[in-house]
């Protein structure tokens, strides 16, 4: 009897672990992500599925059979994580939205979200609320780690209009700093931008104008923004992001160039971007500013 048992206790134990190591309960026309035992991963939608067997429909293989006692894992991809540009590139929503530090016209997806740090230093927080608006939080730490000060914080709303078959969008996003010890002052700029193209290629162009809570608007310093991403690898995608700023009522202005690297991740939405900045004015013998920012897609 105790025999008995004891069997019947180690095979639901082994039940249990079988169940655990399979993954969500599919259907027909899911995008899976499948992980075989012998370490492959195969992409791809469910087309039938059997007692012993899935038939998948994958991108780069066409119609497979897997069997079921091969499988480790099968995870059920989210929608966005399964949509492919007219390459074969999976879309990346959350980056999508910025280039280095300037935004484009295309918005998160309504609960949608991401952490973004910038040289170690300025921390960022991203969220769709719905699929045309997003906000922003952040701030950085520098103040807290050598000046003993409240550090500056921001916030940053988006509001964004896509064009048909997401083939370009138009925003307007504003940007208001404030240091907390210093009166609550606060400044920034709101900003209009129009993004030609898809979320993996496109081109924007955007200007702002100023503001502060003490002096009101105010168009002594415009600033233009010209910015390409360009995807060239399922993995990487070149970026550019360019500044115009007139000065002085349009009399005085200079340039600041950038161009560099979007290091996409295995977790979609999570990058890396390296880049050199460099502006139009004498900089000696610097080639350019090094940049460094990291996004980790939270949902």
């Amino acid at each position: 009897m105790k025999c008995t048992i004891l069997s019947l206790v180690v095979f639901c134990l082994f039940a249990t672990t079988n169940c655990m190591g399979q993954s969500e309960t599919t259907d027909i026309g899911d995008q899976v992500k499948i992980e075989l035992k012998d370490g492959s991963v195969i992409y791809g939608s469910i087309v039938n599925q059997t007692g012993n067997n899935l038939e998948v429909q994958s991108d780069s293989f066409g119609k497979i059979e897997v069997e079921i006692s091969d499988i480790k894992k099968i995870d059920v991809l989210k929608k966005e994580q399964s949509e492919k540009d007219q390459k074969g590139n999976s879309i990346d929503y959350h980056n999508s939205t910025h280039y280095f530090v300037a935004p484009s016209a295309y918005s998160l997806k309504k609960g949608q979200s991401y952490y973004e740090n910038i040289g170690i230093f300025w921390n960022s927080y991203t969220t769709g609320i719905t699929d045309n608006f997003s906000l922003s939080l952040g701030g950085e730490i520098i103040s807290l780690l050598f000046a003993a000060n409240f550090p500056i914080v921001y916030v940053s709303p988006k509001y964004s209009i896509p064009f048909e078959n997401e083939s370009g969008a138009f925003a307007v996003t504003a940007t208001a700093f404030t240091t907390p010890e210093d009166d609550f002052n606060t400044y920034g700029f709101i900003t209009g931008s129009l993004t030609f193209g898809n979320r993996n290629t496109n081109l924007t162009i955007g200007s702002g104008i100023g503001f502060s809570s003490i002096d009101g608007f105010e168009n002594e310093v415009v600033p233009f923004n010209f910015s390409t991403m360009i995807r060239i690898g399922p993995k990487m995608s070149f970026l550019s992001e360019n500044w115009i700023i007139m000065d002085e009522g349009f009399n005085d202005s200079f340039g600041i160039l950038s161009a560099g690297l979007r290091l996409h991740f295995k977790n979609s939405g999570s990058a890396l971007n390296v880049g050199l900045w460099r502006v139009t004015e004498d900089m000696g013998s610097v080639i350019g500013i090094p940049f460094v920012s990291g996004t980790v897609a939270i949902k």
